[in-house]
């Protein structure tokens, strides 16, 4: 067990919305405020009724008098409606260059900020745009020659655009700046500088931030006139309940060991969290292809299907959530069992944000975190940020502790059943079993009829069965150690209510797809460091002629680029090319060129890199 933790460190753990809302929500009403019809109806459809403080505090500054504001409040206490009411009402609609404008530190926030603000406007047409890095800036250019209402983007993005001359901010009224501290921990203050010094001297700055590090105080100085400060008390985190676990592994490793994970408990409800909505994606696609309830959020998914997900997983018709931290905020839901942290966050304090999603309500939980193989490190930082908390080395459960926990479960069911007095309908068909077998032979033949049911589909319980589970590939792509696929599927489909039939999908399953040796890896790694890919994108490695170039690009279909998408965006930044070959795959792309504009993409691209610091354009080898 963890102790009570009086630790200021800890004090910046999110809390879910609905813990925020019951613990920070105000007397206040949204109606209150004499917004629109429009905006009101909006608000009644989402459920909103009262103000959280920031809330409170903003939106009457907001809308009734001229002052700036700095907001000082943790992530998730509902800043978004905080200024986004206020500027969905004040701001008139048909605007051919925007009237406001909200930066946010990433993609995935971006999206969430804009599609929230989006869910206000009600049946007023406000046109709000996302911008942001990783899709063709094209689309962007084009949408802000259409006309655009509010822009919610990315600082690079943004900078880009007005470099481009695209989007002008000289008529902007508003300007927010989103969760400050972190653009300013990504390195962004630069760019915030330049995209603040080229709007208007009138606009009005709204910035709101958890922290307040000096570069936060500069902008303040610099680029805020009067304006009021409204700080919102941290709240403490309590951890008493939250059992706290480590597994050191090689990324190939973490897949079956979250299944085995997963699959010993006997409930799991619960959020396995990754750091890229590439990671989520992979996750959750093993997952579900390993037949569990299961299923993804992050920034790329439309706002109306991440609804859609997380009220199946509130409902518990999705019994495990693959998010990131930006998609996963206001989540309200209580009574999470488990939280698994796949990758360790890029700042070590969100661990804390994480773990603090179980463990509540007077419920216990377990917290669950991977590691590789050379960050033992991580877990000593994680226990001083925890106020020196214990977080226990796990060992991953044997073929014999999923067998026993299998042999629980059904015992378990058995009793339920019995309790109900469903079995009965069946008593005839009992009494004939056993008069013909007797009652050993009778239970036993049940028994291995409902957990070897794929054994004749599958001949890798063949080999399960006489205890061959190391060191090769059983018929489904295990590989090292995969050792108890057949031994517990049963138990876990019956608890998640699915089905077992992962022996007629002949042959390799996604486990192949996921097998790697460290978090840090490009699609190259994935694919076991074959340069032409051949095995996912269906085609072979085209011959190249003396003064032919291939190049690798790490973008692809994934991320919205089709073969002529691509070379739009070489085109962008290296000029007019005669491509000769183009192949837009899952997660990346090849482009053939000559030698001599290769070297000429290659050096407009030298500084440009991916999230995982590769490049985003090399040569193949």
């Amino acid at each position: 067990m963890i102790s009570d933790t009086d630790n200021p460190m800890v004090y910046s753990v999110i809390f879910l919305k609905s813990e925020i809302y019951k613990k920070m929500k105000t007397e206040t009403r949204f109606d209150s405020f004499n917004f629109d019809k429009e905006i009101i109806e909006a608000l009644e459809k989402k459920g909103f009724e009262f103000c959280s403080e920031i809330q409170e505090k903003s939106i009457p500054t907001i809308m009734q008098t001229n002052k700036d504001i700095l907001g000082l409040a943790q992530t998730g206490t509902g800043k978004t409606a905080a200024f986004g009411l206020p500027l969905i009402q004040k701001i008139q609609t048909g605007n051919r260059v925007p009237k406001a404008i909200v930066l946010a530190p990433t993609r995935e926030l971006a999206i969430q900020v804009c599609d929230e603000m989006q869910s206000y406007t009600g049946k007023k047409r406000l046109k709000l745009m996302p911008v942001y890095g990783g899709t063709p800036i094209t689309n962007h250019i084009k949408d802000l020659k259409a006309g655009c209402d509010i822009v919610v983007g990315t600082p690079g993005r943004v900078m880009d655009l007005i470099k481009r001359g695209a989007l002008k901010l000289a008529e902007i009224d508003y300007f927010v700046l989103d969760e400050a501290d972190e653009m300013l921990n990504m390195g962004f203050i630069d760019d915030i500088e330049t995209i603040l010094a080229s709007a208007n001297d009138y606009k009005r700055v709204f910035l709101y931030s958890a922290t307040m590090p000096e570069g936060i105080k500069k902008i303040t100085k610099k680029y805020m006139g009067e304006h009021e400060t409204i700080e919102i008390a941290k709240k403490k985190f309590n951890s008493e309940l939250i059992k706290q676990v480590y597994y050191k592994l090689r990324y190939s490793e973490k897949f079956d060991a979250l299944a085995k994970i997963i699959d010993v408990e006997d409930f799991f409800y619960g959020i396995v969290f990754c750091k890229t909505r590439n990671d989520v994606d992979e996750v959750a696609q093993f997952l579900r292809k390993m037949k569990y309830e299961a299923d993804a959020i992050h920034g790329d998914i439309a706002q109306n299907k991440r609804e859609k997900i997380l009220q199946k997983f509130r409902d518990q018709k999705l019994h495990i959530l693959v998010a990131t931290d930006v998609a996963a905020r206001g989540i309200d839901v209580s009574n999470l069992s488990h939280v698994v942290n796949f990758s360790i966050p890029q700042e070590l304090e969100t661990y804390v944000h994480r773990i603090g999603r179980t463990g509540r309500a007077g419920n216990s939980g377990t917290a669950i975190t991977f590691i590789g193989p050379k960050e033992e490190w991580v877990v000593r930082k994680l226990e001083r940020i925890t106020n020196n908390s214990t977080i226990e080395r796990g060992t991953l459960p044997t073929v014999a502790d999923l067998a026993q926990s299998n042999s629980n479960r059904i015992e378990k069911e058995v009793e339920a059943i019995m309790s109900t007095g469903a079995h009965k309908k069946f008593q005839e068909m009992t009494t004939s079993l056993i008069a013909k077998y007797g009652p050993e032979g009778a239970v036993s033949a049940l028994l291995h009829k409902m957990l070897h049911k794929e054994e004749v589909k599958n001949p890798a319980h063949e080999r399960m069965e006489r205890g061959n589970f190391g060191g090769g590939r059983d018929d489904r792509g295990s590989r090292g150690g995969r050792d108890s696929r057949d031994r517990d599927s049963r138990g876990r489909n019956d608890r998640f209510g699915g089905r077992d039939d992962r022996g007629s999908r002949g042959g390799r399953d996604s486990r192949d797809r996921f097998s790697r040796d460290g978090d840090r890896r490009d699609s190259r790694d994935r694919f076991g460091g074959r340069d032409d890919r051949r095995s996912r994108d269906g085609g072979g490695k085209p011959q190249l002629s003396g003064d032919d170039m291939r190049l690798f690009i790490a973008k692809g279909t994934h991320d919205g680029y089709k073969n002529r998408e691509v070379v739009s965006y070489i085109e962008e930044k290296a000029g007019k090319i005669r491509s000769k070959d183009v192949k837009a795959c899952g997660a990346f792309s090849f482009v053939t060129v000559s030698k001599s504009e290769g070297e000429k993409i290659l050096k407009a691209f030298k500084n440009e890199k991916s999230s995982n610091g590769r490049a985003v354009i090399e040569q193949a080898q």
